[in-house]
Order: C-alpha cells, then sequence, then structure tokens
C-alpha cells in the first residue's frame, strides 16, 4: 500500500500538510516519501505548506489579525529573533506600541535555542491553520497560492 493511499480521500489533502507543517526534521523524509509516490503531488504540497518565511511576506494587516492570538510574546520574539529580515521590522511595526518593546527587549537578551524558535514556529503554523478554518483569514484574500483547489487533489 502506498503510503498517499491513507491521503487520498477528501480532506486528505490538507491533512497531508498539516502533518508536513507540524513536523521538522522529518519533513524532508516525508517530502522524497511523496516525491517518489507522486511527483505532482509533492510540488503541490511544497506550495501549499505554510512557512514562517511565506507569513513574513504576508500585509501588515494579516499580521495584525494573526499577533493576538499568539498566547505568548515569547514565541514571537523567538519567531522574530531567528527570522532576521526586512519582514522582522515589518511585523514589529504592525504590533501594538506596548507588545512591539516587549518583543524588540526580548528579542535583545534572548539566547538563541534553535529547537525552541522551531517549536514556536510550528506552534505559529498551527494558530494561523485554526484561523483559517474559523474564517478568521481567508487566503484568497492575500496569499492565493495556499488555497487549496480540492479538484485537483480528489
Amino acid at each position: 500500500m502506498s503510503m498517499l493511499n491513507r491521503f487520498r480521500k477528501s480532506g486528505g489533502f490538507t491533512q497531508l500538510i498539516v502533518l508536513l507543517e507540524s513536523c521538522d526534521e522529518k519533513q524532508k523524509q516525508l517530502l522524497h516519501l511523496i516525491a517518489t509516490e507522486d511527483p505532482g503531488w509533492a510540488h503541490l504540497v511544497k506550495l501549499k505548506v505554510l512557512t514562517v518565511d511565506k507569513i513574513l511576506n504576508w500585509p501588515n494587516s494579516v499580521l495584525q489579525e494573526i499577533t493576538p492570538h499568539i498566547p505568548d510574546s515569547l514565541h514571537l520574539s523567538l519567531l522574530l529573533s531567528f527570522n532576521q529580515t526586512p519582514q522582522q521590522d515589518k511585523w514589529l511595526q504592525a504590533l501594538p506600541t506596548m507588545r512591539g518593546r516587549d518583543l524588540r527587549e526580548r528579542m535583545t537578551h534572548y539566547k538563541e535555542n534553535p529547537q525552541e524558535a522551531v517549536s514556536a514556529s510550528i506552534k505559529l503554523i498551527q494558530i494561523i491553520r485554526e484561523l483559517e478554518t474559523e474564517g478568521k483569514i481567508v487566503f484568497k484574500n492575500f496569499d492565493p497560492s495556499l488555497v487549496v483547489d480540492h479538484r485537483l487533489v480528489a
């Protein structure tokens, strides 16, 4: 039985994406397995999987919508301290003044721990998936490349 058979049911493609988003170290192995069975699905999955880089490129209004749902400033400071990009400043500017100051302070005193950053990334992606499921954010409004057309993956 192929690995992909269990995901070729209704909603299975989305389950596969969520599975890949929730694992860091095994993600490459899983993508390789998918590619050996179905290169088309592997390509599509890579396009649809959320990453922190994709999230940091979203408009400020979306980042402002997501931020209140991140339960701890530590998670956000971990994410931003490990993603030193111009988008980092964009997210900090999208925050309310007090929270932005708090995050900058945490980031300057934080000792880097890559495992914590990975954990924070996975948590952020889970929060975003929940917001999307609840309809609080809609990918087609700001990043249509993340929308899954279930007719293509059935």
